[in-house]
């Protein structure tokens, strides 16, 4: 994605990347990614990576108002994740890999163009907050 090599050159120290926090627990704290927010600057980019879902410390994910049409089916592996964040974006579906997000406990698709939503994610348990407000959905599951 050259919108996220522009914000994270592979030559600069990472602890300078915009968007992102280093942290948790463990040996490895300091090179461990808990947190990606890039609301508003991903540019034109109409995708983010599927290496996203190998971050397993992730605990925030903070996507909201780019021009997103698609989510890899990969950001399901990302067990820690408590928040997803993906408002104001070109959505028109989400993977239904999303329903394995089993500490997910905030999830944000307000302001897509979703038409409908994978059932997988009525039965995420840990869910407390779901925004589903102004799509283009004609039932949920």
């Amino acid at each position: 994605c050259p919108a996220l090599r522009e914000l994270w050159p592979a030559e600069a120290d990472a602890r300078s990347w915009k968007g992102v926090t280093f942290g948790g627990a463990g040996v490895n704290s300091t090179r461990r990614v808990v947190k990606i927010e890039l609301c508003e600057l991903l540019g034109d980019a109409v995708e983010v990576p599927a290496e996203l879902g190998e971050l397993g410390a992730l605990t925030i994910l903070d996507l909201r108002c780019n021009q997103l049409s698609s989510m890899p089916a990969e950001l399901g592996k990302l067990n820690a994740l408590t928040t997803l964040s993906l408002e104001g974006n070109q959505l028109s579906s989400v993977p239904a890999e999303l329903g394995k997000l089993s500490a997910l406990t905030t999830l944000d698709l307000s302001h897509n163009e979703l038409s409908s939503v994978p059932a997988a994610l009525f039965k995420l348990s840990a869910l407390t907050w779901l925004d589903l407000s102004y799509n283009q959905l004609s039932s949920v599951p």
